[in-house]
Order: C-alpha cells, then structure tokens, then sequence
C-alpha cells in the first residue's frame, strides 16, 4: 500500500510521531494549483 504523507514523513512510525507530537502539517497550497478562493479561515 502506497500513502503520501504530511510533514515529510516517510514510515508509519514516523506518522505516529507526528501525531503523538501534535505537530502541524497545514501550509498555503503550491503555487501550481492556481486558483483564486480566499485562505481558509482556519488557517488565518
């Protein structure tokens, strides 16, 4: 099975790290995807 994980996470150890930490992964979407809507608030 084939996952493509937040944060530069490479394992399923590394993910359970992650989470157990509470990091945040959440950033702005890449430049390619274009697209004009307004930032999530949540974000903000």
């Amino acid at each position: 099975m084939a996952c493509r994980l937040p944060g530069g996470v490479t394992s399923p150890d590394e993910l359970w790290d992650l989470l157990a930490e509470e990091r945040t992964t959440v950033g702005p979407p890449p430049p390619e995807r274009g697209g004009t809507s307004p930032p999530c608030p949540r974000t903000v």
